[in-house]
C-alpha cells in the first residue's frame, strides 16, 4: 500500500483595496516587547496578529492584516459542502 501526499497549496482570488490579488496563505505573526519606560505605562507582553500573504498582479509579494483581504471565490467554496439545515430552513 502506497500513500502519496502533495503539497500543493491553491492559490485562491481576492481584492485588496479594490484592486485584485492572490492569496498564497495565513499565518499569525507574534512577538514579544519590553515594558514601557513610563510610569503606569503598559507591561512586558506579547502582541499577535493574524496575517495574509498576498499577490498583487506585479507580482509584489505583501503581508497585510487578514481583515483587510476579500475572497472572491467563497460562493463556489462553499456550494462544494452540505449544510445541515433545522426543518422548516
Amino acid at each position: 500500500m502506497s500513500t502519496k501526499f502533495e503539497l500543493s497549496p491553491e492559490l485562491r482570488p481576492c481584492l485588496r483595496g479594490g484592486l485584485p490579488a492572490l492569496l498564497h496563505g495565513v499565518f499569525i505573526a507574534s512577538w514579544t516587547h519590553g515594558a514601557s519606560p513610563l510610569i503606569g505605562g503598559f507591561s512586558a507582553g506579547q502582541e499577535t496578529s493574524v496575517r495574509a500573504i498576498i499577490e498583487n498582479e506585479d507580482g509584489d509579494l505583501l503581508e497585510v492584516p487578514v481583515y483587510e483581504v476579500t475572497m472572491l471565490d467563497s460562493k463556489a467554496k462553499f456550494d462544494g459542502f452540505c449544510w445541515e439545515t433545522e426543518e422548516g430552513e
